[in-house]
C-alpha cells in the first residue's frame, strides 16, 4: 500500500560551533497523506501541533507559493523555532496563531524557491538544502541558547504536478540537527518519487507520523467507520486513472481521522488530530482546496 520510492544521497553537511546553553519549545505532530488522482495530485494534512503538553488544532500545515506554479510545501518533524517568550505565554496555542517561528524550514524554502524562474523539476535540491543549512546555521550561531543537546530531524517535502505530462513529482529532503556543541547539520533526499501516469496504483504516500499508521492504524482501517470510496479502494485496488480527486481525499481523510481516533486508544508520540484540510495540485496554477465528503 505504501510506495517505496526511496534513495538516499546525501546533499550537505555543515558543522557548527556555537556554545552550548540549553532551551528549547517542542513543537511537532504532523500526519499528512498524499495520493495521486486522475485530476492531479491530492494532499491532505491533520490540523494538530503539539508544542510541548499542549494539543493546538486548526494550525495550518501546508506551504502555499507565489511560485512556481503547481507546486505545494509542507515539513514534518520540527519545523522550526518559536521566540523564547513562548515559554511564559498562557496560553500556547494562542500564541502560535499571533507570532512567527524565529527560524522555519518551511518559509526559508519557499523564499528560496519564489526566487527560482524554472519549473518545479528543474529545481536544484542541493542548492536548496544548502541554503536552508546556512540559514539554520546562522540562526543556531546568533541564537546559541537554543542547544539543548538533543538531535532533531525536520522533513521538507515539495509536491508539484506537470500540467503537460499529467504526472507528480514528490521530493523529501530530510535534515538532522545535533543541538549541541560542534554539533553536525546533514541533510539527504530520502523520497524521489514521480508519477507514470494513469495506469500506475493510487498508492498513498505518508508522511510524518508514518510509524505510528502502520504500527497502529494501517491494519485496522478496514474496521473503521470509512467512506464507501476508501472501503472500494480497500476491496480493490484502482489505478491512477480510475480515482477522482474527490475519492482520493476521501481516502486520505479516512486515513488521517482513523489514526486521530486511535491515538485515544493508543496515545502518539506526537498529536494527530484536528479537522483535516485537502489540496489538489493539478489543473489551477495555485493548489487548490477541496472539500472532504461526510463522514459515513
Amino acid at each position: 500500500m505504501f510506495s517505496a520510492a526511496r534513495r538516499a544521497a546525501t546533499l550537505a553537511i555543515l558543522t557548527l560551533q556555537p556554545t552550548y546553553v540549553g532551551f528549547d519549545m517542542r513543537d511537532d505532530g504532523t500526519l499528512i497523506v498524499a495520493i495521486p488522482s486522475n485530476g492531479g495530485l491530492v494532499i491532505a494534512s491533520d490540523s494538530r501541533l503539539s508544542v510541548e503538553s499542549s494539543f493546538c488544532d486548526g494550525v495550518e500545515k501546508f506551504i502555499e507559493l507565489q511560485r512556481p506554479e503547481r507546486l505545494l510545501l509542507f515539513v514534518t518533524g520540527r519545523r522550526g523555532f518559536w521566540p523564547a517568550s513562548i515559554t511564559i505565554a498562557p496560553d500556547p496555542c494562542t500564541f502560535i496563531k499571533t507570532n512567527s517561528r524565529e527560524f522555519d524550514f518551511g518559509e526559508t524554502a519557499k523564499a528560496y524557491i519564489e526566487n527560482f524562474s524554472g519549473r518545479p523539476s528543474e529545481l536544484d535540491l542541493k542548492s536548496l538544502s544548502d541554503h536552508c543549512i546556512k540559514a539554520l546555521t546562522t540562526y543556531i550561531g546568533e541564537h546559541p541558547y537554543r542547544l539543548n543537546g538533543m538531535s532533531v530531524t525536520s522533513s521538507l517535502t515539495l509536491a508539484s504536478f506537470d500540467i503537460e505530462t499529467s504526472t507528480y513529482q514528490i521530493n523529501t529532503i530530510e535534515f538532522s540537527t545535533e543541538m549541541t556543541s560542534g554539533g553536525n547539520i546533514s541533510s539527504k533526499l530520502i523520497l524521489d518519487a514521480k508519477g507514470s501516469g494513469d495506469d500506475e496504483l493510487a498508492e498513498p504516500y505518508v508522511f510524518g507520523e508514518l510509524d505510528y499508521y502502520q504500527t497502529h492504524v494501517h491494519n485496522r482501517l478496514k474496521d473503521e467507520p470509512i467512506r464507501q470510496s476508501t472501503r472500494q479502494f480497500l476491496s480493490k485496488a484502482q489505478k491512477v486513472g480510475e480515482t477522482s480527486p474527490q475519492d482520493a481525499a476521501d481516502r486520505a481523510a479516512d486515513m488521517i481521522e482513523a489514526a486521530s481516533r486511535r491515538t485515544l486508544v493508543v496515545p502518539a508520540s506526537s498529536g494527530i488530530g484536528g479537522p483535516v484540510a485537502v489540496r489538489l495540485v493539478g489543473a489551477t496554477a495555485r493548489p487548490s482546496k477541496l472539500t472532504i465528503s461526510p463522514p459515513p
